[in-house]
């Protein structure tokens, strides 16, 4: 069945000599491999087996930032989550810089957001400053992107304690979270636990 769907579509690509692009998306057409043209919204003329299309939609995307476990200047841990929308202005150019662009912003926020947080105390920092400074420090015009917006969705001071128990004088670590995502305070937990661990 599989090979009869394959032939189906073979065949069909060998009958399709156009791509459209509708207003809302941008397209390259690559013709043997190495010409590239960029293609405007309308019918375009596409030649079987040695031209290939690249379609993408250039509408508003948004993507969510995972949940980090960060500590400040002043030794404070705090719990944060986002998001980011962001739209492609430039195709070729996003076909050319990125390979996966989700993965890539999401660390690339994540990245602004531990500096943000590692060069600051605790009151010098709240979910007002540090969406501010992401907005201001993230550019994705090299990857043929526009940065809409960042915006917090979570943001929680951690207060941690210590108790010393069992037969080996381990740490055990407790942590109490105010308004924190379960997942959140599962990285933080874990986190402190290995650092306990390479310390025992």
């Amino acid at each position: 069945m599989d090979i009869l769907t394959q032939i189906v579509n073979f065949v069909r690509t060998l009958f399709q000599w156009w791509a459209i692009v509708t207003p809302w998306e941008q397209g390259i057409r690559v013709r043997l491999g190495k010409y590239i043209d960029r293609l405007e919204p309308g019918i375009h003329l596409k030649f079987p087996i040695i031209d290939k299309v690249h379609i993408q939609p250039i509408r508003l995307r948004v993507i969510s930032i995972s949940d980090q476990c960060l500590m400040t200047a002043d030794k404070k841990v705090i719990v944060l989550a986002g998001s980011i929308a962001y739209r492609i202005i430039d195709l070729l150019k996003l076909y050319e810089t990125l390979h996966n662009p989700t993965e890539a912003i999401e660390q690339k926020v994540m990245g602004i957001i531990s500096k943000c947080a590692f060069e600051v105390s605790l009151d010098e920092l709240s979910p007002e400053i540090l969406t501010k400074s992401v907005n201001q420090e993230i550019d994705l015009k090299e990857y043929g992107l526009e940065n809409v917006g960042f915006f917090l969705t979570s943001f929680a001071a951690v207060r941690t304690y210590r108790v010393i128990g069992g037969e080996l004088g381990k740490y055990n670590d407790y942590a109490y979270l105010h308004d924190t995502p379960r997942r959140a305070r599962h990285n933080c937990a874990e986190s402190r636990k290995q650092t306990y661990s390479s310390h025992a």
